[in-house]
């Protein structure tokens, strides 16, 4: 599961101890219903957060690559990959990128500018765009706010890697307690919802590694719309974030981290000009 589709930001130890971990082969994506197809995105305002679910492993016409505008970095980056699959999906995943992030900014897609911020995660100049992006497997899901900070993370839920060792290592000792004690047929889905929502909310700050993950909690239960239970360095923070769970996809599991209340959440599944 490369990470090179996704900001800097979800490149951390937790993410690459997960990933080390052997898994099952990839399968087609199952999307959840009330994600409905769209080949564009509609008004995005400014109380509103949009998140969009892309197949990365969906073909796609011919000439829709060689139109998304990717940029010669963006290129290089995909010919150093080992492996066509995952060639394949990062290119899938910058043309879903820049597709849907034109069309919210109302710019041809090769003239987005992306610039990282003080700790690697990417925004859109001149836009008032924030975004953020994940993807685990061939399933990727994109977010998508106005002046309001982002984080998303998704993955696919799989049993030999929700361990209570992981847990130990990078959850807190609330959190790994919990998952430690769910009932078995209940375990794996309390570690990854753990694990997401915990990576939405880094990726949401925008800070990296430099954010210790057992500095703060995440509620549990299944219809939290707060972020956080517990924020050690900064307590007026479990105020600030709010939250909303992801179903993207069957066997997935989602977390949607967004700065402040008062937002509704718009759902869709980027149609992307795919050979049926």
């Amino acid at each position: 599961m490369p990470a090179a589709i996704d900001d800097p930001t979800l490149r951390s130890r937790p993410r690459e101890a997960l990933t080390r971990l052997p898994g099952r082969e990839p399968f087609p994506l199952r999307a959840r219903a009330g994600w409905p197809r769209a080949e564009t995105p509609p008004a995005l305002g400014a109380r509103e957060v949009h998140a969009w679910l892309i197949d990365l492993d969906r073909p796609q016409a011919g000439d829709r690559l060689e139109t998304a505008g990717l940029s010669a970095d963006e290129r290089a980056r995909a010919a150093r990959f080992h492996f066509e699959r995952d060639r394949t999906r990062f290119l899938h995943g910058r043309a879903a990128l820049r597709d849907l992030l034109a069309g919210y900014a109302g710019l041809e897609a090769r003239a987005l500018i992306f610039a990282p911020g003080a700790h690697g995660k990417p925004g859109l100049l001149g836009t008032g765009l924030e975004f953020n992006l994940s993807h685990s497997g061939g399933c990727a899901v994109l977010a998508v706010t106005r002046g309001r900070r982002v984080g998303v993370d998704v993955e696919r839920i799989q049993a030999e890697r929700a361990t209570s060792s992981l847990a130990r290592r990078f959850f807190a000792p609330a959190e790994a307690a919990a998952v430690a004690t769910a009932a078995p047929a209940d375990r794996a889905r309390t570690f990854f919802r753990c694990w997401t929502r915990k990576e939405a909310y880094v990726k949401a700050r925008g800070e990296g590694l430099s954010l210790p993950l057992d500095s703060f909690e995440v509620p549990l239960e299944p219809d939290a719309t707060r972020a956080l239970t517990f924020a050690r360095d900064d307590p007026a923070e479990i105020g600030r974030w709010s939250l909303r769970e992801l179903e993207p996809a069957a066997d997935h599991l989602g977390a949607l981290v967004v700065e402040g209340e008062g937002w509704t959440l718009l759902l869709r599944t980027w149609e992307n000009g795919a050979i049926s």
